[in-house]
């Protein structure tokens, strides 16, 4: 994307926004890498990390050409009020909740009418896809051997759930006069895509459908 652009305040809350969700996976990721079972999945996660302080980064900078300043301290305070994951279920957890979050957000940041929303989605979504397949990946190998594996799942279900879905943007956007920035109908297909992989991911293995009604 350009800087030369004209900007706006409320796409440079957007672009503050989205630094905020690759910030914070990325930490995520980098608290998962201790409770990772083995060598191969360390990697993966440190790679996941990596990914995504180089999605930080592309929007830092571009945040910082369109005027908007410093990104890294404007959401630090909120990435570091995130809790921690606690157990390696947990972390898989948080890669199906929080990751897929980031990702449909994306898709509908795709759909954007300001071109330069979808560029930047275009730019980084390739690589939320695979965190999201190499996380059901580890739930399918816990489903099978981690015990009281259910009410874990739930727990941290639970535990994560709010936070993800507060990865999407409001559903009424600011009025303003460079905009639309964003598409409210992408948006909301994006939300109740997002809830519907949840179910059919979820749902098998024992947590109620209930959980992930709009």
């Amino acid at each position: 994307m350009s800087g030369a652009a004209p900007s706006c305040g409320c796409f440079r809350a957007l672009l503050e926004r989205q630094g905020y969700r690759e910030l914070a996976a990325a930490q995520l990721f980098a608290s998962g890498v201790a409770l990772a079972p083995t060598l191969d999945e360390k990697q993966m996660l440190a790679r996941h990390c990596l990914d995504e302080l180089e999605h930080f980064e592309l929007i830092a900078t571009e945040l910082e050409e369109c005027g908007g300043g410093e990104l890294l301290a404007r959401v630090s305070p909120a990435v570091a009020a995130l809790p921690s994951p606690e157990s390696w279920l947990e972390m898989v957890a948080i890669g199906i909740l929080f990751d897929r979050a980031v990702y449909f957000q994306l898709r509908a940041y795709a759909a954007a009418p300001d071109t330069r929303v979808a560029a930047l989605a275009v730019r980084v979504i390739a690589d939320e896809q695979e965190h999201i397949a190499a996380s059901q990946a580890a739930l399918g190998d816990l489903g099978k051997r981690e015990p009281d594996f259910t009410h874990r799942l739930i727990a941290a279900v639970d535990r994560w759930l709010p936070a993800s879905l507060a990865c999407f943007d409001d559903e009424t956007p600011v009025a303003c006069d460079a905009g639309p920035h964003v598409s409210v109908e992408a948006r909301n297909l994006a939300l109740r895509t997002y809830r519907e992989s949840l179910s059919d991911v979820l749902v098998p293995e024992g947590v109620p459908p209930g959980r992930f009604t709009g």
